[in-house]
């Protein structure tokens, strides 16, 4: 190394102290016989000495909740949105799966013959699932008839109507709740 002149990380790297034990003799063998580099070192040393020295800036109370507020890119959504997003995503994801089949089916790459044994084995499935749902919402209407009867007097269209208005209530309770928990972390 002594025909050869020090790189710069080598010299920062011994101003720093962070130079291995025959790296760092190498190195300091070579300033020892080099004015180029010891010029180098000594300027290094120099400015390292300088920026020591300079009084630490003071951080206000609030820096570190001004800089997390700046840093935020979007506002988490609330969990409701985040429900109907994936939902709508499924809805899609479905719709793109059904015009796919149905391509399929078009231009004979499945086997309608195939598709038709399985077919009714997805509508016995759809029925009972129908009729799971149909028991349920009978529930519903029935609790809601009785502890609500001023609401419901039309039937069905008006359940549909408020479980639609309480649903978007909610929505935007939860999406004014979390932006505010945003903006006033505890």
């Amino acid at each position: 190394m002594s025909n050869e002149h020090c790189s710069s990380e080598q010299i920062q790297a011994l101003v720093d102290h962070r130079l291995r034990e025959p790296e760092r003799v190498v190195v300091e063998s070579h300033l020892s016989v080099c004015e180029a580099c010891s010029k180098v070192l000594a300027s290094s040393l120099r400015l390292d000495a300088s920026l020591r020295s300079l009084p630490l800036e003071g951080v206000g109370t609030e820096f570190t909740r001004r800089v997390m507020l700046k840093l935020q890119t979007k506002p988490k959504s609330p969990f409701l949105f985040r429900v109907l997003e994936n939902v709508a995503y499924l809805f899609g994801l479905s719709i793109v799966l059904a015009v796919m089949l149905t391509v399929f089916l078009w231009t004979g790459v499945i086997d309608s013959s195939k598709v038709e044994t399985g077919e009714n084995a997805v509508a016995a499935i759809l029925s009972d699932a129908g009729d799971v749902v149909s028991r349920g919402i009978g529930y519903i209407d029935s609790v809601l008839h009785e502890y609500l009867p001023f609401v419901f007097g039309k039937g069905s269209v008006t359940i549909s109507m408020f479980v639609a208005v309480v649903v978007c209530l909610l929505a935007l309770t939860d999406r004014i709740v979390g932006r505010w928990l945003i903006h006033h972390p505890r």
